[in-house]
């Protein structure tokens, strides 16, 4: 769901030559995704508030590839342009929003390996071959 927003507001870039609306959407899209993904309510809290959560969520085996540190940064950015009205070169709000897919790409669940059980390939344990 989150890629698939992102994907619609990547095709909406450089339709405005003002990129603070595109930012403070893209942040929106994120803020929602992690707190949906780590189950707290993450669209009320600040940056500081929200990375303190996923620090405290966020399971280490999750943590491969999931810098807390690159989402605390580029949350920081974003707030630059949502409240200090700093406005973003195409160059940055096309980063921001390869970054974004990042997060999202690297915190998605892990599928879970097969699991083999003794009969679930339709031979039961007695007329299993043995070695």
């Amino acid at each position: 769901m989150a890629l698939e927003r992102l994907d619609r507001l990547g095709a909406r870039l450089g339709t405005s030559d003002d990129l603070r609306p595109f930012t403070f959407e893209l942040s929106e899209i994120i803020r929602e995704y992690l707190g949906a993904r780590f189950a707290f309510d993450s669209l009320e809290l600040t940056t500081e508030e929200l990375v303190l959560r996923l620090r405290r969520r966020v399971p280490i085996q999750e943590m491969r590839g999931f810098v807390l540190g690159e989402v605390e940064g580029w949350l920081a950015g974003c707030d630059l342009v949502k409240f200090a009205k700093v406005s973003p070169s195409m160059a940055e709000a096309r980063g921001a929003l390869e970054t974004g897919i990042r997060i999202v790409e690297s915190s998605r669940p892990r599928p879970e390996p097969p699991v083999s059980v003794p009969g679930a390939d339709g031979v039961s344990p007695q007329e299993a071959p043995h070695a």
